[in-house]
């Protein structure tokens, strides 16, 4: 796993942009486990620099891969043993392309007696 990046807090200059690439149809049965993917096909070219991978109480491993249009995939990042109280940005420096997939997976180990759905509570969970 990557080391964390120290945060920097900076104006973004002229071409730069922050995107939150997310899945939000998360549905973890209680005491079960779940997971959700999503893809998003790239349309221009462009560098990302850091990423914050983010998930909730019962988030277990994240895992976000660049497929390029040749079909090989390159890690961005592989998070295992999530942990709520451990949120950092990483270094991911990495060149996209356009027609390159983003595709990010969650997994969850749901140990709650109720269903928990994606949403913007802590209770809820995010990927």
């Amino acid at each position: 796993m990557p080391r964390p990046s120290l945060s920097r807090h900076t104006p973004l200059r002229a071409g730069q942009a922050m995107a939150a690439p997310v899945a939000w149809n998360i549905q973890v049965p209680a005491r079960g486990v779940g997971e959700v993917t999503t893809t998003c096909t790239t349309t221009m070219d462009f560098e990302i620099l850091a990423g914050m991978p983010h998930m909730h109480e019962i988030g277990s491993e994240l895992h976000h891969l660049i497929r390029r249009l040749d079909g090989t995939e390159e890690s961005l990042i592989d998070v295992t043993g999530w942990s709520f109280e451990l949120q950092y940005f990483y270094d991911m420096a990495a060149n996209i392309e356009a027609g390159d997939q983003l595709v990010l997976t969650c997994t969850y180990d749901n140990d709650k007696d109720y269903t928990v759905y994606g949403g913007q509570g802590t209770t809820d969970e995010m990927c």
